[in-house]
């Protein structure tokens, strides 16, 4: 009786080895699903990430050169036309320089300086691409590279960059500042870089 009871138990125990085997190699395959599952989402996601920064880049540098060529062909330059309830006047001005007109008499150099900025600009951001996380960093180098290419395509295409809005407030020298779309989404962008910055 001794001998069968120990023959039972070991019949029980080599069952039990076998379940817990079997249990154990089902909880690791299922691990590496979910973890093959993870990575898989989050290459995808990162996939859809960046063509979202790519559209934004396009959407921006087409966008504006629809409405700079829709400007010069209908606004006289230095006139107003208010918009959106009268906050911002459409106007036109060629902007020889860099921002608020500086480097105007000096255009060949803005040009290569433009053309250096959105080229470091666009290989840093491709760099990004790579890594994970950085999203704040990666859409505002997303806005900046709109906004550049845009303004430096203006600079080599025009030989100067077509601004058209300045804000309709009492201040002489803030309505007398004329910028663009690009000029926005690059401070913006600048804005984005910063507090990304700040959060690390």
């Amino acid at each position: 009786m001794r001998l069968r009871q120990g023959k039972a138990e070991k019949v029980l125990l080599t069952f039990e080895w076998i379940l817990y085997t079997v249990n154990r190699n089902r909880t690791h395959t299922k691990c590496q699903q979910q973890a093959f599952g993870r990575a898989a989402w989050e290459k995808s996601n990162g996939r859809q990430l960046t063509m979202q920064y790519i559209l934004t880049i396009l959407a921006i540098f087409t966008g504006e050169l629809f409405w700079k060529n829709r400007i010069e062909a209908e606004v006289p330059e230095n006139g107003g036309k208010k918009a959106l309830g009268g906050a911002v006047i459409l106007t036109k001005h060629h902007n020889y320089g860099a921002v608020l007109n500086t480097g105007e008499r000096c255009p060949a150099i803005i040009k290569a300086i433009s053309v250096a900025v959105t080229a470091a600009a666009a290989v840093i951001f491709i760099g990004s691409l790579g890594r994970a996380g950085k999203r704040t960093m990666k859409w505002g180098l997303s806005l900046i590279l709109g906004g550049g290419f845009s303004n430096t395509y203006d600079r080599l295409k025009r030989g100067y960059v077509v601004d058209y809005l300045c804000l309709n407030v009492p201040v002489k020298r803030l309505r007398n500042i004329v910028f663009n779309v690009s000029d926005f989404c690059i401070m913006l962008g600048a804005a984005l870089i910063a507090l990304a910055e700040m959060e690390r």
